[in-house]
């Protein structure tokens, strides 16, 4: 297991399960927003300021097994795969005592807000992308 430098918990609520009573596929990549969005709001905010916005360009996960109701849920996360134009966040779903539930990625990049078009990161942000490389 790769060390992931932040560690964001979740509240699992009734309504994130399925038929199946575990939680269901989609809502996974929520909880990667949730964890995204915690690790990354400062320089998000830092970027707005800038007319540049953090977009999602690719999001996948490989499910290892279910979550429930109960299960406590940690989702560690890092950067990882930083260029001058995107970088990949990577998250582990573990319960905190070694028993992973899933592992995802998504591919960050940033647009300028006027435009839509694709814009390099800005230093800020690749600065913080090294301190928490995983």
């Amino acid at each position: 297991m790769t060390q992931h430098p932040h560690t964001h918990e979740i509240s699992v609520r009734f309504f994130d399960l399925d038929a199946n009573n575990h939680v269901n596929n989609s809502v996974y990549f929520t909880y990667m927003e949730e964890a995204r969005t915690k690790l990354l709001m400062e320089q998000y905010l830092h970027c707005r300021q800038h007319g540049v916005h953090f977009v999602v360009a690719e999001a996948s996960c490989k499910y290892k097994r279910p979550i429930g109701l109960n299960d406590r849920v940690l989702v560690q996360l890092g950067i990882q795969n930083t260029s001058r134009i995107s970088f990949d966040v990577a998250y582990q779903f573990t319960n905190g005592e070694g028993l992973t539930y899933a592992e995802g990625t998504t591919r960050m990049a940033c647009i300028e807000s006027s435009t839509g078009k694709l814009v390099r990161l800005p230093e800020a942000v690749l600065n913080f992308c090294q301190q928490v490389a995983v």
